[in-house]
């Protein structure tokens, strides 16, 4: 009775998902965004269905090359959402392959799509330098869009790739760049740079990126000054590394002239 029943919850799905598939194709923009966030949650109730999985992924990235940015978007959430399903997933290499495709599009925010969905599927870019080099160009780019959906691709790739941590660190001016123009809020940059510590190698460079920061934002006010200090405790912790120029830092902080809100976090940190 259980293989009865399993056999028809299965059917069921395969059924299911046909007709989301139907509504992808129809001309109402509701209805193809109502299909996507019921198949995300189909393949939740089917979490097992390894085939099921895959072919909804693939289906998804076909439509993923040949529609509108507003659709794009749902899909980058079906994936987001399925990280954790798409790992059981038959052809990875294949959905990165018809998505990747957007990369070279002349519209800023399908690349921008793109890029965020690429993130998603982190776990299976680790060795695809071709990628890496291509979301690191991103970068470079005067759309703070682009720019914000790069750092997150690279929170999402760095701590699985050694590889692609160390082509952004030999480029590290980078973010001295992106700082001074503002082209992105700067905790992006620096949720971008812990991202990159998560390798306990990382730690020492990625200490004096946040001391140079320190030291050239002496103008940009308290709050500026307490998330870089945040960032500098945060990958220090845990390591015997940087934990005592991050001490004296924070007791220098702690005194003189200092903004208040300044030397009370550096006071909290040193004495917590």
């Amino acid at each position: 009775r259980f293989d009865v029943n399993m056999s028809r919850k299965s059917e069921s799905a395969w059924s299911q998902l046909a007709l989301h598939e139907k509504m992808l194709r129809s001309e109402s923009i509701s209805k193809q965004c109502a299909s996507l966030v019921s198949m995300t949650r189909l393949i939740q109730d089917n979490p097992q269905d390894s085939l099921l999985i895959n072919t909804a992924a693939l289906k998804l990235a076909d439509l993923f090359k040949n529609t509108t940015n507003n659709l794009r978007v749902f899909i980058y959430k079906f994936y987001r959402d399925l990280k954790s399903e798409m790992a059981i997933a038959l052809n990875q290499n294949e959905m990165i392959l018809r998505i990747e495709g957007l990369l070279n599009s002349n519209d800023v925010i399908a690349r921008s799509i793109t890029i965020q969905t690429l993130g998603t599927l982190a776990p299976y870019l680790a060795n695809r330098t071709d990628l890496h080099h291509k979301i690191f160009m991103a970068l470079r780019s005067t759309y703070p869009l682009e720019v914000e959906a790069a750092f997150s691709a690279v929170q999402s790739i760095a701590p699985l790739s050694s590889k692609f941590t160390q082509l952004i660190l030999n480029e590290k001016q980078i973010f001295f760049d992106v700082e001074e123009s503002r082209l992105v809020e700067s905790s992006s940059t620096l949720k971008t740079l812990t991202s990159l510590a998560s390798n306990p190698s990382n730690v020492t460079i990625v200490f004096e990126i946040a001391l140079t920061f320190l030291d050239r934002g002496q103008d940009r006010g308290e709050n500026y000054l307490v998330e870089v200090l945040s960032m500098i405790c945060q990958i220090s912790e845990g390591t015997s590394v940087v934990i005592h120029q991050a001490k004296d830092i924070l007791l220098w902080f702690s005194r003189g002239d200092h903004p208040e809100r300044v030397r009370c976090f550096s006071i909290n940190q040193l004495t917590n």
